[in-house]
């Protein structure tokens, strides 16, 4: 299930929830392959999202503050699909790894 099928209800109590996660530049927020349980919203800053396509590694979006990402790699099992990355220093809000 996507983060916009979610009720609205659901989608107010997982916003509860996100707790703030100072990111720098350069950061790798979330690396493709690697094991989901996350959502992110970009509070500040900016960042690129990219997948490797055989073997390249291709500019897929930039996403800025007030866009969310992650949510394709909240289901049993998933793995991210793309490679997030900051661009400058920002602030992302997210859940603890306890509550995922």
């Amino acid at each position: 299930m996507r983060f916009s099928q979610l009720p609205p209800a659901h989608v107010n109590e997982l916003l509860r929830r996100f707790e703030r996660i100072n990111v720098k530049k350069g950061d790798t927020v979330i690396r493709e392959g690697a094991e989901g349980n996350y959502l992110l919203r970009d509070r500040t800053g900016r960042c690129r999202v990219e997948r490797t396509i055989g073997g390249v590694s291709m500019l897929l979006a930039e996403l800025k503050s007030g866009d969310a990402f992650g949510e394709e790699a909240l289901g049993v099992g998933s793995q991210a699909q793309r490679t997030v990355t900051m661009k400058t220093d920002g602030v992302l809000l997210g859940f603890p790894e306890r509550t995922c």
